[in-house]
């Protein structure tokens, strides 16, 4: 198989669940370009063993899961779930700049009746702390981006990220 092809194998092949993949896929389903559904079967085999990273992005899939429902019951029930599990990652992983990132997404967005924004400013220290050492340029990216619109990070910290 020549370079080119595995190339593309590896870019295009739907079971595919590297990182930069599932990434890819959170980021379209977060701007609606694919649907939370189509997001969450890509992370179907993730599991209680998988890494606090892939822990993280199945989390959010049910996050996303929740805000596209329309029974109230199934948009708190997903939102629960994908919490718990959230927050199982971070306890798995409490030094892993990304599943703190997710989470400090979620907490800075979620509806103040949800009760879900305790971790906002540890969740941002790690994150601003760790920022340098990160040699992610994709996640690096993506933080910087989120980091520079959210109300949940001050001009001041949005300048370290630059």
């Amino acid at each position: 198989m020549t370079a080119i092809a595995l190339f593309l194998s590896m870019q295009f092949h739907p079971t595919d669940t590297g990182l930069a993949q599932i990434r890819a896929a959170y980021y379209s389903a977060a701007q609606k370009e694919i649907s939370a559904d189509a997001f969450a079967k890509k992370l179907e085999d993730v599991n209680e063993q998988s890494s606090a990273v892939m822990l993280a992005y199945k989390s959010m899939a049910l996050v996303l899961e929740a805000r596209d429902a329309f029974n109230p019951y199934t948009k708190m029930s997903s939102f629960n779930k994908g919490k718990a599990m959230l927050e199982n990652a971070v306890n798995k992983s409490p030094d892993n700049v990304e599943v703190r990132f997710l989470r400090f997404c979620v907490q800075s967005n979620a509806p103040f009746f949800l009760g879900y924004s305790g971790n906002i400013a540890d969740d941002k220290a790690v994150i601003l702390n760790k920022w340098s050492a990160l040699r992610d340029e994709d996640l690096k990216q993506k933080i910087k981006e989120f980091m520079t619109y959210s109300n949940a990070a001050t001009a001041a910290e949005k300048q370290m990220l630059q």
